[in-house]
């Protein structure tokens, strides 16, 4: 006969969940409430990376003794797929007893911290459109243009919401009229360093509250979703040429 202590523990061990397959699947059993749930295997976190070259460089080294490849089988190709322009992740085939997918690696471009909400001071406007953007003509002549601009002689002559007119120093002793140049092609640093940055269009603005005020600065970019595309395709092209240099087996999906 089970005495008082052998009972408590036949009770407690009947309330630890257990794992029971039930058609090839295990499901995690938990008595207290009765319910059921699939067991998905424990998945290890992505690897977090910055560049496509870091991506490329974990697959170039994952080898038949490695999780990847252990992971996939022989036959089984993995999976890059390019969510956005700034987001690459590498993940695994469909498992098909719980329906998911590994993901290995995600890389993420570092974001562009140039704030184009808000005026500011054509100092800070220099500092940020120098580190924001790719170095091109148009960047150049628009940074040449700001830093001639003289405060205590800036007027608007003219403003149709897209042109404006303000005083610039030609030389030590000149000054002149010249017109803000507008629409500015310029290249932002929004995706990652190993792809061609895309062109986007900005349109430039000057304010100045009162005369004794700072001038104040803005680029304020045009709106369209054609540079995104353009972009996830050249992020394409750079994993399809990196796939023929290394013999990468790998289904690229953007």
């Amino acid at each position: 006969m089970l005495d008082k202590d052998a009972i408590k523990e036949l009770k407690q061990s009947a309330q630890i969940p257990t794992i029971m397959p039930v058609g090839g699947i295990d499901y995690l059993i938990i008595p207290e409430n009765m319910s059921a749930t699939k067991h998905s295997p424990c998945q290890p976190a992505e690897l977090k990376i910055n560049t496509l070259g870091g991506m490329v460089e974990y697959l170039k080294n994952s080898n038949s003794e490695n999780e990847l490849w252990k992971t996939l089988g022989d036959d089984a190709k993995y999976l890059i797929h390019i969510q956005n322009y700034h987001s690459v992740r590498v993940i695994s085939p469909l498992e098909p007893t719980h329906m998911t997918r590994r993901c290995y690696v995600q890389a993420t471009a570092r974001p562009n911290e140039f704030n184009l909400s808000n005026y500011m001071t054509t100092e800070r406007f220099i500092i940020s459109v120098m580190s924001s953007f790719t170095a091109t003509a148009p960047r150049d002549n628009l940074l040449s243009f700001v830093s001639q601009m003289k405060a205590k002689n800036t007027r608007e002559e003219l403003d149709s919401g897209v042109a404006q007119t303000v005083t610039v120093q030609k030389t030590v002793a000149t000054l002149a009229l010249a017109e803000a140049p507008n629409p500015v092609e310029l290249q932002p640093y929004v995706t990652f360093p190993e792809i061609t940055q895309p062109l986007r269009s900005y349109i430039f603005r000057i304010k100045q509250q009162k005369p004794e005020d700072p001038i104040l600065c803005g680029l304020f970019p045009i709106e369209s979703s054609v540079w995104e595309a353009v972009v996830c395709d050249n992020i394409r092209n750079y994993c399809v040429d990196a796939c023929k240099e290394f013999g990468l087996q790998a289904v690229i999906i953007s």
